[in-house]
């Protein structure tokens, strides 16, 4: 269950370049800076959405590599890939837990009833005996996977403003 967000940059790049035959250097590189500048906003935004919805922290996002970008070379062009990782976190890697009487507590995540913590790590019982035990994790949530789909109109738009930025660029300063 991964959200993906798709752009269609071949469409976007052959529109913005119609009539500028003999530049195709400039172009590639202003294609190539406007991938960069997309791929480092479109992180941060889908950053601030995940938070948002989940109400995790963006540090915690950022520190845990659950959102980041690939890009790849295929015959079609330059692909770049936003990755985002949905896969539950565990619940110590939010905030300092907390023994309460019924569990543990991770600032506003929420009490882990009958959780304990073993080297600020946060484990429950699995059974009713002493073991096996596993560490305790935080779900992300379906209006997680909605706020990234909708992020969809908006990275198009902005990767054809830096599109149209960095050929404007390229065309007359370089």
């Amino acid at each position: 269950m991964s959200p993906e967000i798709e752009l269609d940059v071949q469409q976007a790049v052959s529109e913005l370049t119609e009539g500028l035959e003999g530049k195709e250097q400039a172009i590639r590189r202003a294609v190539n800076r406007a991938d960069r500048k997309f791929s480092a906003w479109a992180e941060r935004q889908i950053r601030m959405v995940v938070s948002r919805a989940s109400d995790i922290p963006q540090k915690v996002l950022k520190d845990n590599r659950r959102v980041f970008s690939r890009k790849e070379r295929t015959p079609d062009g330059l692909v770049t890939n936003i990755w985002v990782g949905l896969n539950p976190i565990y619940a110590d890697e939010l905030g300092r837990p907390v023994k309460t009487d019924l569990g543990v507590k991770i600032g506003r995540f929420g009490e882990f009833y009958q959780a304990f913590i073993i080297n600020n790590k946060v484990f429950y019982r699995v059974g009713r005996d002493r073991f096996p035990i596993a560490r305790a994790v935080y779900a992300f949530n379906d209006p997680v996977v909605q706020a990234i789909q909708r992020m969809e109109m908006p990275a198009q738009n902005r990767f054809m403003e830096l599109l149209e930025q960095e050929l404007t660029y390229a065309i007359n300063h370089e």
